[in-house]
């Protein structure tokens, strides 16, 4: 095998969606997750995003012009994050994988960052031994867990305590959501915001209290939540459960992540009747986030 390395372009983005695929379904099928299929145009909106929003933070390996994997990260200020790193289940075990993290790591357009981070599955020893020797320890666990909606539906609640006010984002969300972004994660993402925000079906509520926006949540057309923060822990509880009602109401099964450390995340979960049916990680060099505040999008967009 000879293999080539170079950036990735915008016509290598289906290609790259359909390495993410072949690795994870092989990867998934040899733990006993089957049931998790990928299929191989999933990744095409996300990768086009990275490639188009940071491109010489993406690369390709060829394998004589067929693409054996991809490497992506992205850079917010002094946050390093690495959103995609896939092997074509031929290619592995060649040292491909860390070839294209080699080069994502030398990613750093703002200088040295403070902070790598990443998401992986928990269960994949490799890639997290292959992370650790760079320094990215495990940090958090996070569950990607799902729930029929019609399950949801039927669940009676009491009013919310607090009473939550909730709203279409609006023309006064981006500030806020900076505001938002930097308390709980350390640093902004209009980008990111814009991306989500143009997503076909997306909705995205603002959390209102005391007179101002305290929060926000994206509801996907698929039935999935995420990202959703709040300023004050406390207001995550009854948020979350408004907002897990509001994809219900579309009719597909819901899906969230939720961090171990989410005491409030993980109470809404199992009151509704969640199952949680992948574990995840979040490695990092240094902790960070207020994971009791926090429900991520993705492992490639945090």
């Amino acid at each position: 095998m000879t293999v080539a390395y170079r950036p990735a372009e915008e016509r290598d983005v289906p290609a790259m969606s359909a390495v993410i695929a072949a690795a994870q379904n092989d990867l998934h099928a040899r733990h006993g997750y089957q049931d998790q299929h990928m299929d191989p145009d999933a990744a095409i909106t996300s990768i086009g995003f990275l490639v188009r929003s940071q491109p010489a933070g993406c690369f390709v390996a060829e394998d004589g012009g067929v693409l054996a994997g991809i490497g992506c990260a992205w850079v917010l200020g002094a946050f390093w994050y690495l959103a995609d790193l896939f092997v074509e289940p031929a290619c592995q075990g060649q040292g491909v994988g860390r070839e294209l993290l080699a080069r994502t790591l030398a990613y750093r357009p703002d200088g040295p960052p403070a902070n790598r981070a990443l998401i992986t599955f928990a269960y994949n020893r490799v890639s997290t031994s292959l992370y650790a020797k760079h320094g990215m320890y495990p940090r958090e666990p996070l569950y990607v867990m799902s729930c029929d909606s019609a399950r949801i539906t039927s669940v009676q609640r009491a009013p919310a305590e607090p009473p939550v006010e909730l709203t279409a984002a609006g023309g006064d969300a981006i500030p806020a959501f900076r505001r938002i972004d930097e308390a709980v994660l350390g640093y902004t993402r209009d980008e990111h915001h814009a991306f989500w925000r143009s997503m076909p079906g997306m909705r995205c509520e603002a959390l209102r209290h005391d007179g101002r926006i305290a929060g926000y949540a994206y509801v996907w057309e698929n039935g999935r939540v995420g990202p959703l923060a709040v300023e004050d822990p406390a207001l995550l509880e009854p948020f979350l459960e408004a907002v897990v009602r509001i994809a219900a109401a579309r009719g597909e099964p819901v899906t969230l992540m939720a961090p171990g450390a989410n005491a409030r995340a993980m109470d809404v979960a199992m009151r509704y009747g969640f199952r949680i049916e992948l574990p995840l990680v979040v490695l990092a060099t240094e902790p960070f986030g207020r994971w009791e505040a926090y429900l991520p999008s993705s492992p490639g967009l945090l």
